[in-house]
């Protein structure tokens, strides 16, 4: 049964009559520094590109998205080590009635959908993958959702002001860059 698959592969083609070329790709080509063609989702080939042709602002925009969410990512595991490693920062962060059973419960899920997210929609964005804007949008929700969350503790208890000017850049700055890269 192989044989006789593999015979017929590409038989198709002798009836399909004569191959046309390809149409040329729309758009620019992206040429790299020595003349080759840029791959699509390169990193470092795209910061090579941002620091040889400035004119290009979707990869400057990819280039800062990426960097702006490995900052986000490295900041919120580095203060979650430090709310857990001293515990009296909370009382900056978080209004003193809260229960530290309350900030506790909030380890997984900062962690995953705010430290790692930000890592994981960062690499996507970065090499331009297909599921990069679906995990640019999650993290972008869980952003808002911790921004919006410490705000409300500030306004309610009248305390905690500094947790929630923190969290203002990582509540907006992340749907900025969904509406930046939405398909259009």
């Amino acid at each position: 049964m192989g044989d006789r698959l593999s015979s017929t592969r590409g038989a198709h083609r002798e009836f399909a009559g004569p191959q046309r070329p390809r149409p040329a790709p729309a758009g620019p080509r992206r040429l790299g520094v020595d003349g080759r063609q840029a791959l699509r989702g390169d990193f470092v080939h795209m910061a090579k590109m941002a620091a040889v042709e400035p004119h290009r602002p979707r990869d400057r925009i990819r280039l800062l998205a990426a960097g702006y969410l490995i900052v986000q990512g490295a900041a919120t595991a580095a203060w979650w080590v430090a709310l857990l490693a001293d515990p009296s920062t909370r009382t900056l962060f978080f209004p003193a009635q809260y229960p530290h059973v309350g900030v506790v419960a909030l380890l997984p899920s900062d962690i995953a959908l705010m430290a790692i997210a930000s890592f994981v929609a960062a690499y996507g964005i970065g090499r331009g993958t297909r599921w990069a804007f679906a995990a640019l949008c999650v993290q972008a929700g869980a952003s808002a959702y911790a921004g919006l969350f410490t705000w409300g503790l500030a306004i309610a208890s009248g305390e905690a002001w500094i947790g929630a000017a923190v969290m203002t850049p990582p509540t907006i700055v992340p749907l900025y860059f969904v509406w930046r890269f939405m398909p259009r």
